[in-house]
């Protein structure tokens, strides 16, 4: 029988470790770790999408892709999520994000994104949370009309399994 958690304060469960970073308040719990290395990797991918999508909207207004076209907002997704502190902080830290797919294959951690995601006040038609195969929701995603502007990979080990579909 699964055990039932109680919640606490903002629906956050009661038991585990809430880690503030950058703009983002996130519950750990269970086997989900946090790598406090990796802040510094976040703050540079945030100040690289920012850039990203800075470039493309100035390429664009000048009319080097597409004349007369409207500029469509960042389309993200972060393909091995854990816990969504990453997307939480993508769509409170960058500007123009449109719609941010967190997924992980546990049911679990994709639970988890969701509770996080509503707990920072992130609307989550935005920052929704995915239960996936991260390799098949990429593949799903590969025509023109469905892809994302960034795929962030970020595995624990190698990342060779997903690049040809990212």
């Amino acid at each position: 029988m699964k055990k039932k958690e109680s919640l606490g304060k903002r629906g956050l469960p009661s038991e585990g470790k809430l880690v503030e970073e950058g703009t983002a308040k996130v519950f750990f719990q269970g086997d989900v770790f946090y790598n406090p290395v990796q802040v510094f990797n976040r703050d540079l991918s945030i100040h690289v999408i920012k850039e990203f999508d800075a470039l493309r909207r100035e390429d664009k207004s000048k009319g080097r892709r597409m004349k007369n076209k409207k500029i469509r907002d960042l389309k993200i997704l972060e393909a091995l999520s854990a816990t969504g502190l990453r997307s939480i902080r993508y769509v409170k830290e960058i500007p123009n994000v449109a719609l941010m797919v967190a997924n992980d294959i546990s049911k679990e951690a994709a639970e988890a994104i969701h509770r996080n995601a509503v707990s920072n006040g992130c609307d989550t038609k935005i920052l929704q949370a995915s239960h996936n195969d991260a390799v098949l929701l990429m593949h799903q995603h590969k025509i023109p009309p469905k892809q994302f502007d960034v795929v962030d990979l970020d595995p624990y080990g190698a990342p060779t399994i997903s690049l040809d579909s990212a």
